[in-house]
């Protein structure tokens, strides 16, 4: 025992060692039985689409809502085939890439604190209040933007250090920004966060940093006029999903629309840095699983806090490195990004909420929710405890994936034995037949999203 307990003190985790560690927890949170997984929502009908009807017809189907983003699925879905449990592999790396970057984003910002930026980091990868992870297809698509976002941030910050391949890393960096800002807009809003980390990486007066920042921060600031002029007058379809709500409430009292938006900033605030990680731990009793899942989703709890609980401690940083420093310094980026997050949310009168299907818009607050939780456990002066609340957080975290998980599991088995049993009791169904039914026993698959394997099945 006193061995064991000799060798553990001895091991030692340095910041090469993150990457595996991440993956594993990556890993751990959205890869368990991931070939039991299939397709969901409106992802049924996208398959069915592309693979029975043509390539121009997925197309199409994405020109009125986010063209350019349906030009991606063109270039995935051809490679990947309608194979779900790819699609499933693929958002577990994407997510861990997701936040690997962000990882790396945050120790060229604060080089000297390496301890709380794999906190942020951490939290970001299981972030519990994004229940929609399993929907493979959909956010792989997803997290492809936002690794864009975050990849041209990162080029961006590299190249203010960098003097040999400066240029190559700026164009890079604008074409990534320009993706991300044509095919989506969960992350629209966080390009002006760019201004505030350029503002960090500058030294000398406040003027010197001032031209400095207007200067480099001026191609994506163009690149980000030129194509929201696009949207505003030659997208003729920029509304067809969601409607300018603040603006409209704004535009018939400006008092009360101020005061809509302070609602809904406030109770933002609150769901996307608090609740989230309150609701994983006062839920945990509420799965109805079998005492075999039961059991295992308890294996999965201690065994994931057990893990980071040790990686962090045994986590080696700069003997001066001061948490509480840190949390000073990245605190305001933290809500500069949270703020930056709600721009494309709030704007058409949407507060996230838990349950599925509004958790989608948690998605861009993951960034600044991450890192402000980080900042605030940087505060606690105890060493000991920060590392406890941390491990607890991520365990419980990933705890309420796996729950979210086996939803998504149950809900294909369902899918398929409805359709099974549709093709033995009604082996040929008639064109034009209408299937009315009083209750859907499914949670992720809606009538118009259950249209895409009813005409897969009966019209190959």
């Amino acid at each position: 025992m006193k061995k064991i307990i000799g060798r553990l003190n001895e091991i030692k985790f340095t910041s090469r060692s993150v990457v595996w560690f991440m993956l594993l927890i990556a890993a751990l949170t959205y890869g368990l039985f991931f070939w039991q997984r299939g397709f969901y929502w409106d992802e049924y009908p996208w398959a069915w689409i592309y693979y029975r009807l043509g390539p121009d017809m997925l197309t199409k189907t994405f020109s009125t809502s986010r063209p350019f983003w349906g030009m991606i699925y063109q270039l995935t879905m051809p490679v990947i085939g309608p194979n779900p449990w790819i699609w499933q592999l693929l958002a577990l790396v994407l997510r861990w890439v997701t936040a690997l970057v962000f990882w790396l984003i945050l120790r060229v910002l604060w080089p000297e604190h390496p301890r709380p930026a794999l906190w942020a980091s951490l939290l970001f990868l299981v972030y519990p209040g994004m229940g929609q992870h399993f929907i493979s297809m959909m956010y792989s698509h997803f997290y492809i933007v936002l690794s864009c976002y975050l990849l041209s941030l990162y080029l961006s910050l590299l190249a203010l250090q960098s003097k040999k391949h400066r240029a190559i890393l700026f164009i890079a960096s604008y074409l990534l920004a320009a993706v991300n800002l044509l095919t989506m807009e969960y992350f629209y809003f966080l390009e002006f966060a760019r201004l505030f980390l350029f503002w960090k990486m500058f030294t000398g007066t406040n003027k010197v940093r001032a031209q400095k920042t207007a200067r480099y921060f001026a191609p994506y600031l163009f690149i980000f006029l030129g194509i929201t002029f696009w949207r505003m007058f030659f997208f003729t379809f920029q509304n067809a999903s969601y409607k300018y709500v603040l603006l409209d409430a704004l535009r018939n009292d400006f008092f009360s629309g101020v005061l809509l938006l302070i609602n809904n900033v406030a109770l933002s605030f609150w769901r996307t840095i608090f609740e989230v990680w309150i609701y994983s731990f006062a839920t945990i009793g509420l799965t109805g699983f079998g005492p075999l899942t039961l059991t295992l989703m308890l294996v999965l709890l201690f065994s994931v806090i057990l893990l980071v609980g040790l990686f962090l401690f045994k986590f080696s940083a700069p003997a001066d490195s001061n948490d509480r420093d840190f949390a000073r310094k990245a605190g305001f980026i933290g809500l500069v990004f949270w703020g930056l997050s709600g721009g494309s949310v709030w704007l058409i009168g949407i507060v996230p909420q838990l349950n599925f299907s509004i958790d989608r818009f948690m998605l861009p607050f993951m960034l600044g929710s991450s890192l402000i939780l980080a900042c605030l456990i940087a505060l606690i002066k105890n060493q000991r405890t920060q590392m406890i609340l941390l491990a607890l957080l991520i365990g419980f975290a990933v705890s309420r994936q796996f729950r979210v998980e086996e939803i998504f599991r149950s809900d294909w088995t369902t899918q398929q034995n409805l359709f099974w049993q549709m093709t033995w009791r009604i082996p040929a169904l008639e064109k034009g037949t209408i299937l009315i039914s009083n209750d859907l026993p499914v949670t992720y698959f809606s009538d118009n999203s259950l249209s895409g394997p009813l005409n897969w099945i009966y019209s190959p």
